[in-house]
């Protein structure tokens, strides 16, 4: 009874041991006495990273006892495979994907994809402008972050962005890619023409905007040449008590202040305000001093705020070809009872003035 007793406790603690044994083997690292034989065994899982962009391109799980072997990139234009390195740069896997002889795997580990990269300079072609601020040729890998290109300018012109040799627009105007094959997952490094790139300029034709400060009025907007003049519109809304006697890059301009003709060089867009004036009217009568014989009469618009002063005799030659030698203004007819007058804003109750023209 006792050996019987015996031999059943030796049974259990062989059991035991046996089951402890069994245990031990299912730890993460494998001891090659434990694991031989078990060719189904996953021993590690391997991530595989993009060293440039840093993205995941795959995972792979090694078995033990295995001619474990990593999948090799597909071809790419303007990168060559290399190998399979961890950080440190230590290669785990050649360029055909086979695991190094020498390495032993045992646990999960992250390893990068390994490229030699062609290169070029992306060279600029200003095409007559040159770069605003900073700007030079740039250097760049495939792959690469795609580059924000430098900005040029070209007096007359705009600039729009840069193309390359094939004739693509590669950027807008602020040096932003607008192409898919320039950015970092498709830029071919091998087309050498998209590393030449030449600034694409359109004439510049800025624009002058007529605003008449009059919500009856339309305005108007006109396209002028670069750097030239202009000339204002000739119709001047006179609405019989007010009228437009100037025009003002400012919207408050004074009257005093305000010009018919812009008289500068249209070089950006801009907006031009038209400048009103009240006014009434009073009579001129031209008298021949040599015999009082009415000769000549017009209706003077004598303005509100802006300075309004009687006809020279050199504009009263003009209009009526007195032959003149001399021009003086009076309240009367006689040129008597009256002193001269300089302005016609003397006195507003007068509405009838008399040149006395001398000739």
């Amino acid at each position: 009874m006792k050996k019987k007793t015996l031999s059943i406790i030796i049974a259990i603690v062989t059991c035991l041991s046996a089951f402890a044994v069994t245990a031990c083997s299912k730890e993460e690292t494998f001891e090659e006495k434990v694991a031989k034989g078990n060719a189904d065994l996953v021993i590690a899982t391997v991530t595989v990273r993009n060293e440039k962009t840093d993205r995941v391109m795959f995972e792979e799980k090694l078995f033990f006892e295995t001619d474990n072997r990593l999948p090799v990139p597909e071809r790419t234009s303007g990168a060559t495979f290399l190998n399979y390195e961890n950080k440190d740069g230590m290669e785990f896997f050649d360029v055909n994907g086979r695991q190094i002889e020498t390495i032993k795997i045992k646990n999960d580990l992250t390893l990068y994809a390994r490229y030699e990269y062609k290169s070029c300079t992306i060279t600029f072609n200003l095409n007559g402008g040159e770069f605003v601020g900073s700007g030079s040729d740039i250097h760049l890998y495939y792959m690469d972050d795609t580059p924000v290109l430098p900005v040029a300018e070209k007096e007359g012109f705009i600039f729009m962005g840069w193309r390359d040799e094939a004739g693509k627009m590669v950027s807008d105007d602020q040096g932003n890619p607008i192409n898919i094959e320039f950015n970092s997952e498709n830029y071919n490094i091998n087309a050498a023409a998209i590393c030449r790139l030449t600034a694409v300029f359109d004439d510049y034709q800025p624009t002058v905007t007529f605003d008449f400060n009059d919500g009856s009025i339309q305005n108007q907007t006109i396209t002028v040449r670069y750097n030239s003049f202009i000339e204002t519109p000739d119709d001047t809304h006179d609405t019989g008590s007010r009228m437009i006697v100037g025009w003002s890059t400012y919207m408050n301009e004074s009257p005093r202040n305000a010009q018919m003709n812009y008289n500068e060089r249209i070089t950006s867009d801009i907006t031009l305000y038209a400048v009103w004036d009240s006014y009434y009217e009073v009579e001129l009568v031209y008298i021949d001093n040599a015999d009082r014989s009415e000769i000549g009469n017009e209706t003077l618009k004598v303005f509100n705020t802006r300075n309004t002063d009687f006809p020279t005799v050199a504009e009263a030659n003009k209009k009526f070809d007195f032959g003149a030698t001399s021009l003086s203004w009076y309240k009367d007819s006689s040129f008597m009872g009256g002193t001269q007058i300089s302005n016609p804003k003397t006195d507003y109750s007068v509405t009838t003035f008399y040149g006395r023209v001398f000739r």
